[in-house]
């Protein structure tokens, strides 16, 4: 049914390709990973002096697999988005972080015209 108006592409998108999908995946694991993280050192600080190696050992597992999928992230943008890297990174406060997360969560950017 909606094959057949004539204002069809303001209800149907173009499903993202494996990489935009394998973007988009890293982006969001980055994010829980920092969720857990913050929960974690709020964690640290009222609990108990028992407690404090076994959060200690999650914060410093939390940080190494932040680190990994931070690489990850930044190595497939390099690899597989380069020109819209480079020109969202050329904006000013614009690092390789929220130039993947901007990727990621609006891929529209990349169709996007002036008006």
């Amino acid at each position: 049914m909606i094959d057949h108006l004539p204002d069809r592409s303001r209800y149907v998108r173009v499903m993202p390709d494996a990489t935009l999908q394998a973007l988009t995946a890293l982006v969001v694991r980055r994010q829980q990973l920092n969720q857990m993280l913050v929960a974690e050192r709020n964690r640290f600080y009222p609990s108990h002096p028992g407690g404090l190696e076994s959060i200690s050992r999650i914060i410093t597992a939390l940080e190494e697999d932040l680190a990994l999928v931070t690489r990850q992230m930044n190595r497939q943008l390099r690899q597989h988005f380069p020109e819209q890297a480079r020109l969202l990174i050329s904006v000013k406060g614009v690092a390789e972080i929220t130039a993947t997360t901007l990727l990621a969560e609006l891929p529209e950017l990349d169709s996007l015209t002036r008006r």
